[in-house]
């Protein structure tokens, strides 16, 4: 059983990766955006934010305990004539209040984010997680129904209620292996007595979850913000985009990132499914070339890179109809960074695109031929020595050898 608290590393870049926010109420942008944005209602002195940003970062890289940052808090705001509230400066249980409020909030997102990240790369020993209560005098009744289910760590269930589901609230996540929640006594389904409603409509995300799969064409409310004349999306989408092309992603934050990227959604009146997710021609880091393949085919660089884009265009609709059968069934593009990391064959056209194609024995898109056997191709992009390598698309295709194309690796 793990129930180890995440580095605090992994909650240390969490905050420090939040962008200045001025707003003037906090419910002015949505959950999403409030794992990317470092905002207190009321405040809206960008120095002001930064210097409070700034003590956020500090309690939690040094370990300060409450009542000092509290301390240092509230003389810093006091010292600079910056106020908590316009009209309630003066009231001092209103701002012993706000400061529990702003460093409670702040910490506890943080480091669910964290146990989120860390618990989703220990998915394959432990793929179950279990939803825990913090046993304590004033626990809330509404999310004791919760205590004790058990759901896989890819069911949308953890989407919407992974801890913190409130304010103050303080459940947290165990993650089991298979053996341990079928030897347990756990939920398998949520009780019909717990109350979705009774999650506040600004708690139902996972920070976690939206700093790993960031939908930034969802991020209306924060379009209509700037910071020092950039638009705050913009510099929030530049902070992902650098990160997650440095940090290879594990097979369970892959899982999540793809699923969410691919997931399609039926329009009401037609029944035709078209994507959720609007491409941001975001990359991802998501594997390495085998060192053996990587010394076959003469490369140093063994990064492979996986953009949103090269994901959908893969699986749209082809205009011919003789293209449908090349279609990956959804549910198998998750593996595509493991296929391709360690492929069957290794070609290069003489446009200098290379072909990474893996034996395919999953769920057929169409009627094989006697004794036909279908691979996946995956085209990929590599742009001068030192540049990773990108993935344009893929597909299902007979196993065969490619005409006209080099051979640079056979298994």
């Amino acid at each position: 059983m793990s129930g180890a608290a995440p580095q605090p590393t992994e909650a240390l870049r969490f905050l420090k990766n939040k962008k200045i926010v001025p707003v003037e109420n906090w419910d002015l942008i949505g959950g999403a955006e409030h794992a990317h944005a470092f905002t207190a209602s009321h405040i809206t002195n960008t120095e002001a934010l930064e210097s409070i940003h700034g003590l956020m970062v500090q309690a939690m890289e040094e370990g300060i305990p409450y009542d000092r940052f509290k301390k240092d808090f509230l003389s810093m705001m006091d010292a600079r004539g910056w106020a908590l509230h316009p009209d309630k400066n003066n009231d001092a249980e209103y701002r012993n209040w706000r400061v529990d409020i702003i460093h409670r909030t702040n910490m506890r997102t943080a480091r669910s984010a964290a146990s989120y990240r860390q618990q989703l790369r220990e998915s394959k020993l432990r793929p179950y997680w279990v939803y825990k209560q913090k046993q304590r005098p004033t626990k809330r009744a509404e999310h004791e129904p919760l205590n004790d289910v058990a759901k896989r760590f890819d069911d949308a269930f953890w989407d919407t209620y992974y801890p913190p589901n409130g304010w103050g609230c303080d459940c947290y996540v165990q993650s089991l292996s298979a053996n341990q929640v079928e030897g347990g006594n756990y939920k398998r389904e949520v009780p019909p007595d717990f109350n979705p409603s009774s999650v506040p409509a600004e708690w139902r995300h996972n920070p976690g979850l939206e700093t790993l799969a960031p939908d930034f064409s969802k991020f209306d409310n924060l379009r209509r913000y700037s910071v020092n004349g950039k638009s705050a999306v913009s510099l929030i989408k530049e902070a992902y985009q650098s990160e997650i092309s440095e940090l290879q992603l594990s097979s369970g934050e892959w899982k999540k990132l793809s699923d969410r990227i691919m997931k399609q959604v039926a329009d009401p009146a037609t029944g035709k499914l078209s994507f959720s997710y609007q491409v941001q021609n975001i990359q991802h880091f998501a594997g390495a070339i085998d060192s053996v393949v990587a010394e076959a085919i003469k490369t140093d660089e063994i990064k492979m890179m996986y953009s949103d884009r090269a994901l959908q265009h893969g699986r749209r609709a082809h205009k011919a109809d003789t293209a449908i059968g090349q279609v990956l069934p959804a549910d198998q593009v998750v593996s595509l960074p493991a296929w391709f990391a360690n492929p069957d064959r290794v070609y290069r056209e003489t446009s200098g695109e290379y072909h990474f194609v893996k034996r395919y024995n999953g769920p057929s898109p169409r009627s094989l031929q006697p004794g036909e056997e279908l691979c996946v191709r995956g085209v990929f992009r590599k742009r001068g020595v030192a540049t990773a390598w990108q993935l344009v698309t893929y597909m299902i295709v007979p196993l065969e050898n490619e005409s006209g194309f080099t051979l640079l690796y056979q298994k």
